[in-house]
């Protein structure tokens, strides 16, 4: 009797039970009952709360009494998808997610999109069921009071956490604002930035050294020995055609920079960004106009290529070239010696650019004037990119842009975390799992007054690598 779309199935666990079928684990830890958005049974409406228990109570637009729901925002009953669906068209209407089944009053969240659970409203709800078939309350007659009380430490609780959702809101709003006054006051060309999958992902590109993602499901029809065998080193002269089919295809893709990356272009326009440090090898940063200079490809980029016996170099107009158009890509060979040309990315077995090695050493080993370091869309996994962090100066502000906290920022409880002796060395998280890194950005653009900048550079649009590669 699940109430959501045809297509979508529950996200709960589910169990097999011998003999019988499948059975589902309730989720338990629910948000949306302490929201009056969502859950607000009148308990004194008789009426309302019967109805609960009528299994033939019709749907108030077919009138069918076949497996209908109960709204525990509104009391409205309506049918469930194998009937008409006028539950869930209810939901999408009204933005009312709790919904309980009058046929076996099981719960389900249509935000969650699972079948939930709350002992204390499965309580009352079962006092009540018993206050309908024999007319009075188990315990008799302090059972009224104490099913009050029950809803009072139910409502309390909801408040509690509402006030708790304020604070982390405040917080969160705080780590803007700091930022934001850092990245205003930071000195010309002492921001760095270091960038990672997220920003890709957002882009609409699979994360390329993930294996469980699609495109490494992908890469099945190429019989590989194994997924990521398609970016190492040592692979590529028994089998290069897996790997420039993919970079071929990659090449011609069309993604385009978000504004997230616009950001980091706004940042070297400002005179503010002293190198970004990117951990992709999608060429966005180079697409959204960010210059040589300040761009650090960690692990390479396919704007440039060389031969991998005698190293002569090949532009990204070349090797396009070389790869031609037919559905069998042509592996480019170097018209010196006749070897592969490879794409200067970096692959499993290959040391990391000494432009890397360089800059790391006169970015934050031998220089103390990085005073913002920005980490945006990377879990700071993959080392020796991900300790970079680690080298901020004291004194510095460290933030992070992501879905949740990782490397040194688990450490920060909540957004806001004082670091060391000086209390102006801070690390701020920002964002979470319900925020984006373009919405973060976007906020963070708006306290400094960079909306239209941002907006500008976004609406312009890409610059052409491979165009850009002939001059």
């Amino acid at each position: 009797m699940l109430p959501s779309s045809d297509t979508n199935k529950p996200n709960n666990t589910c169990y097999e039970i011998a003999g019988v079928g499948f059975a589902v684990a309730p989720k338990t830890d629910c948000p949306h009952f302490d929201s009056e958005e969502h859950f607000a049974v009148p308990w004194n409406d008789r009426k309302a709360i019967k109805e609960l228990f009528t299994k033939d109570a019709p749907c108030r637009h077919c009138h069918s009494t076949a497996e209908n729901w109960f709204c525990l925002k509104c009391q409205d009953v309506c049918c469930s998808r194998y009937q008409k669906s006028h539950m869930l068209h209810h939901y999408e209407k009204t933005g009312h997610a709790l919904v309980l089944s009058l046929a076996d009053h099981s719960l389900y969240c249509y935000e969650c999109d699972a079948y939930v659970e709350n002992k204390t409203l499965t309580r009352l709800l079962l006092r009540e069921l018993h206050h309908v078939k024999f007319g009075e309350y188990p315990g008799a007659n302090g059972a009224s009071v104490e099913m009050e009380e029950a809803i009072e430490k139910l409502r309390n609780v909801s408040e509690a956490i509402e006030e708790e959702k304020k604070k982390v809101d405040s917080e969160k709003e705080k780590a803007f604002e700091i930022l934001a006054e850092k990245i205003q006051s930071a000195s010309d060309e002492s921001i760095i930035v270091l960038t990672g999958a997220g920003l890709s992902t957002s882009a609409g590109i699979p994360d390329f050294r993930t294996p469980g993602t699609g495109l490494y499901d992908n890469l099945q029809k190429y019989n590989l020995p194994h997924p990521t065998a398609i970016f190492e080193l040592k692979y590529l002269p028994t089998n290069p055609h897996p790997f420039f089919h993919l970079s071929r295809d990659f090449i011609s893709s069309g993604y385009k920079p978000t504004k997230a990356h616009y950001f980091i272009k706004l940042l070297e326009e400002k005179n503010k960004l002293k190198r970004l440090y990117t951990q992709n090898i999608d060429g966005l940063e180079a697409k959204s106009g960010i210059t040589k200079e300040h761009l650090v490809n960690c692990h390479g980029m396919y704007d440039i290529g060389h031969c991998i016996e005698c190293s002569k170099e090949y532009s990204l107009s070349e090797i396009v070239k070389k790869m031609g158009t037919d559905e069998e890509v042509q592996i480019p060979k170097c018209d010196k010696c006749g070897h592969i040309v490879k794409p200067d990315i970096v692959l499993f077995g290959e040391s990391l650019p000494n432009k890397y090695v360089d800059c790391c050493k006169s970015d934050l080993l031998r220089s103390k004037d990085c005073e913002v370091f920005i980490v945006i869309g990377t879990s700071l996994s993959v080392y020796p990119v991900a300790g970079l962090p680690e080298y901020a100066p004291e004194g510095s502000t460290r933030a992070l842009l992501n879905r949740e906290k990782c490397g040194p920022f688990s450490k920060v409880k909540g957004n806001v975390a004082e670091v060391g002796d000086d209390s102006d060395y801070l690390d701020l998280f920002l964002g979470g799992e319900d925020s984006s890194i373009d919405e973060c950005v976007e906020k963070l653009c708006k306290l400094l007054g960079w909306e239209a900048e941002l907006e500008e550079l976004y609406v312009k649009g890409p610059v052409d690598l491979v165009e850009l590669s002939k001059k």
